[in-house]
């Protein structure tokens, strides 16, 4: 039995090159599935995947050899996914394998297991909004089994003038930045004190929900507003703050919304410091609580990157309001330019019609500054050289 995959596809022809195919087989208890990341490694050769494998709660070091562990809104739960972040080396080849369910597999090399750091016995958190239960089987003799899905890694980033990799756990509303050369745990900020307390927040409302597409900014070149550039111990953090399980949010989307949002971290001080937000429609007013409930709200996805200066030498960050599920907004995806003071340079909206009938869709929006290897520059200027004949 298959689930999710990865591939590699030809961006000219469409061709599939290369694909990572998991299942399982006999009992229930050896399901897994690809989920939520297959990010780009440009200087390894290989992708960046999480994939989910069925772990017993026994099994986990803190439960003491406890069976089940108590999870507010589902009751006892015996298994739970342990999040396994893998390096995917794709096996690129011509012969036409990459098509089959057993062609061109590659290599596929375990970085990190998430419960390793992380767990549900010994880190309680409440988030009744976005727990959910997987039946998880490998056939229909051997029946199937309830799988709690805790953590959720829903993006992996590189910081690499930092050297870590910063893991976005969406259900558990926690980042954290894993050393790439040790393995160690460096530190994590959640908006839940029973995973960690590594930095103390100024507000209530600063604190994100369901994070997805968390990475620190490195760029020296985008105006840096906090003064983190070249500063030892400050870094900034941008991410989409979904909000699911924001105080106030409800099962029926009342009192929910989503935010694209920006932070100071001092590493060393352990504080934390809002720099920008931006919900749509009310700008820079995002998180204003006269507001929140008329906001757009995306139940799942969401991304945010800082991707330019504008002509102004001003920052301009790109925004994706995916997969949005509120009466109102729910007929649309919408994709932002947004400049520092949160006022709109650019707005597409995308319909939704076609995945709400398959439960698929927009998840994260990225900017590119070429469709087909287009170049920047105007191409009539006489800086270009000409093919023509020098005139007589």
């Amino acid at each position: 039995m298959f689930g999710v995959r990865p591939v590699v596809v030809d961006p000219t022809s469409g061709e599939m090159l290369a694909s990572r195919v998991t299942g399982c087989t006999g009992l229930p208890a050896n399901y897994t599935q690809f989920t939520h990341e297959a990010r780009v490694r440009p200087n390894q050769g290989d992708v960046l995947t999480v994939e989910e494998f069925v772990t017993k709660v026994s099994n986990i070091a803190a439960a003491d050899g406890a069976e089940k562990v108590e999870i507010e809104g589902l009751g006892s739960v015996e298994y739970v996914f342990d999040d396994v972040i893998s390096a995917w080396k794709p096996d690129v080849t011509d012969d036409n394998t990459a098509a089959n369910d057993d062609g061109a597999q590659g290599e596929l090399t375990v970085m990190y297991r998430m419960l390793h750091y992380f767990d549900p016995v010994s880190n309680d958190v409440d988030a009744v909004n976005s727990y959910t239960l997987t039946k998880a089987m490998c056939g229909t003799e051997d029946g199937d089994i309830s799988v709690l899905d805790w953590s959720h890694v829903s993006a992996i980033s590189f910081a690499e003038e930092e050297g870590f990799y910063l893991i976005s756990m969406r259900n558990i509303d926690t980042v954290a930045a894993i050393d790439a050369t040790t393995g160690d745990l460096k530190w994590a900020l959640s908006s839940h004190s029973a995973v960690s307390d590594d930095f103390s927040w100024d507000s209530e409302d600063d604190k994100f929900y369901n994070v997805h597409s968390a990475y620190i900014v490195e760029q020296t070149d985008y105006e840096d507003d906090a003064g983190t550039a070249n500063v030892d111990g400050k870094l900034r953090l941008l991410l989409f703050d979904g909000g699911n399980n924001r105080p106030g949010c409800h099962l029926n989307y009342t009192g929910c919304f989503s935010r694209a949002i920006e932070y100071t971290l001092d590493t060393d001080a352990g504080t934390v410091e809002t720099t920008w937000q931006f919900a749509y429609p009310y700008g820079s007013s995002a998180g204003q609580r006269a507001e929140r409930q008329s906001d757009t709200f995306v139940e799942d996805g969401g991304s945010v990157v800082l991707f330019a200066n504008d002509a102004n030498d001003e920052k301009l960050y790109y925004a994706g309001f995916t997969s949005t599920a509120k009466a109102g907004w729910g007929a649309h995806a919408f994709i932002f330019i947004v400049d520092g003071h949160g006022s709109v340079h650019t707005e597409i909206s995308v319909r939704q019609h076609y995945w709400n009938a398959v439960a698929a869709g927009l998840y994260r929006t990225l900017p590119s500054k070429s469709l087909t290897g287009e170049g920047e520059d105007f191409p009539f200027t006489t800086s270009h050289p000409s093919s023509l004949p020098d005139a007589q």
